[in-house]
């Protein structure tokens, strides 16, 4: 637990001192609403790093050819089924890595779980069963 805590301190510190000006600009943000200084600006930055991490190593995987994207789901993508897996993971490698040095991909079968079931109604489909107001907080104004 120790070595988990060190290893995050030390990534959290690289990424301030690599940061600086955003750091600074976070830390020194006041909400014009409150009044009040960001809670946690080391967090915020760290998130803010991160994501855009996320979207450059994304970015490199879409450049890759060879597939069809379905959806993006913030750190992965969906594609189709394509007939050369290992060419398409291969590439996708060495995007990857040319954005994160070492990181690599992996293929997720396209395993349903065992609960989906075809046709059968989700939460957001059941909210109009309930005040209307409900269904207004979940998806927007209507």
């Amino acid at each position: 637990m120790v070595q988990s805590e060190n290893a995050i301190n030390i990534a959290r510190n690289l990424i301030i001192r690599n940061n600086s000006e955003m750091y600074w600009k976070i830390k020194e943000w006041i909400d014009p609403k409150t009044g009040t200084l960001k809670p946690n600006p080391d967090r915020t930055l760290v998130g803010y790093v991160l994501q855009k991490k996320e979207r450059e190593y994304i970015g490199a995987m879409r450049a890759v050819g060879g597939y069809k994207t379905v959806a993006i789901l913030h750190d992965e993508l969906m594609v189709e089924t394509v007939d050369d897996t290992e060419g398409l993971v291969g590439g996708m490698n060495e995007a990857v890595a040319a954005v994160v040095p070492g990181m690599v991909c992996e293929i997720k079968e396209p395993e349903l779980p065992l609960w989906f079931i075809p046709g059968k109604l989700g939460w957001v489909e059941k909210l109009s069963l309930f005040n209307r107001i409900d269904l207004q907080n979940h998806v927007g104004r209507l």
